[in-house]
């Protein structure tokens, strides 16, 4: 990458803590929804969060594909 492993795996957290920011502000804008006992954007952020492929590119993987996710999803939106 650019320099160091420990630049990669900065660069991939801000990736995915960028990414769940624009999951929540996206769903939350899309559902409108009223105070509720269960924040459904938070709900998906954290499923999204929990899944095998973002936890493995998390903790193992030093690919940008959660940044990639970020700028896709906050072109779509």
């Amino acid at each position: 990458m650019i320099g160091s492993a420990t630049q990669a795996f900065f660069i991939n957290n801000l990736g995915s803590v960028l990414s769940v920011i624009v999951i929540i502000v996206s769903f939350s804008s899309l559902l409108k929804t009223k105070k509720t006992f269960i924040n459904i954007p938070f709900l998906l952020a954290t499923i999204f969060l929990a899944m095998p492929m973002i936890v493995f590119q998390q903790a193992k993987d030093m690919k940008l594909d959660t940044g990639l996710f970020f700028i896709s999803s906050i072109v779509i939106f």
